[in-house]
């Protein structure tokens, strides 16, 4: 297949994956709550909402994150994830899995996800990332020290229950280059959680999990040992949840990056972090970030600021 023929399959394959994109975007405006964690627009994260970005490079990784949300607010959600990621650089595929805690109020989560992503090549430098997943969660709910109006609620009868629930997920991801610092890197991806999952069921009540659909945008623009990368993140919850997340960021090569994010649901947010590179062995770094964020409605103004910590250790193979 020439040069020609390749560029035109690629640019087909990404015209339809951004008007999915796009669908999924303006199908629906109407706001609710979602069932997993909130999505970060911190890339190092995102194996857990779409396993196709599970070490699509040719870098090994660590990662450790933490998230709170509303400090000050009796009850805010507070959610952690920890994963591991390993590419087989010569079967063309990758592998990792993640742990996750997830608390708000009276529901908890504590779970194992498992992750697989194979990699096709298109032309010479870009790549196209197929992935599934599989997780197993416990989900607990206890309401015993609970605030409510109405004493007539089923829920206030889950004194104390948990159980356990799996589900499937999918997604695809596109990155037209892996070569860092050479010409400027877009990608796109599109991905699909719980898109195979029972109810929860309790005593007195059976809770379904709704698919989840996570897309991202995105480009990075190099320069001299330095690039800006703008990106754009949507969330859908079927049938009726959806937030963007818009971020520009910079970063100096192997030294330290900051960057702002808008979300739709009124949410500002400012990151940051340092980079130590040669850490530990000359292919290998240290990344430690920092994410701060505000909600600016009115109407929740007495939520307090949130605030996200992220260590990545990555170790490149090739």
């Amino acid at each position: 297949m020439n040069s020609t023929k390749i560029k035109n399959l690629e640019m087909k394959i990404l015209v339809r994956i951004l008007g999915l994109i796009l669908f999924i975007s303006f199908g629906n405006t109407r706001i609710n709550a979602q069932q997993i964690a909130y999505s970060s627009p911190l890339l190092e994260t995102h194996s857990y909402w779409n396993p196709a970005t599970t070490a699509y490079g040719t870098k090994m990784s660590t990662d450790g994150f933490f998230r709170g949300q509303w400090l000050g607010f009796d009850g805010a959600p507070l959610t952690g994830l920890a994963s591991f990621q390993y590419p087989f650089v010569d079967y063309n595929m990758s592998a990792g899995g993640v742990l996750l805690f997830d608390k708000t109020g009276p529901i908890r989560n504590m779970g194992i996800q498992l992750n697989y992503a194979y990699k096709l090549k298109m032309g010479r430098e870009s790549q196209l990332s197929l992935g599934l997943s599989g997780s197993f969660t416990q989900f607990s709910i206890n309401t015993a020290n609970e605030l409510y109006n109405d004493s007539g609620d089923i829920i206030l009868s889950l004194a104390d229950q948990s159980t356990f629930y799996p589900s499937v997920g999918a997604g695809v991801f596109y990155v037209s280059t892996l070569e860092e610092y050479r010409s400027s890197q877009f990608y796109c991806g599109l991905a699909f959680s719980q898109a195979i999952a029972g109810q929860v069921g309790l005593d007195s009540i059976n809770i379904k999990r709704n698919n989840h659909i996570n897309g991202v945008l995105g480009v990075k623009i190099y320069g001299n040992s330095s690039y800006v990368e703008p990106s754009i993140q949507l969330n859908y919850v079927a049938p009726q949840v959806i937030d963007g997340i818009f971020t520009l960021k910079y970063e100096m090569e192997n030294t330290f990056w900051t960057g702002l994010s808008y979300s739709t649901v009124n949410d500002i947010g400012v990151q940051g972090g340092i980079i130590l590179d040669r850490f530990g062995n000359r292919y290998a770094k240290l990344k430690l970030g920092v994410l701060a964020n505000l909600l600016v409605s009115e109407s929740i103004s007495t939520f307090g600021p949130g605030v996200e910590f992220m260590v990545s250790y990555q170790y490149d193979l090739d």
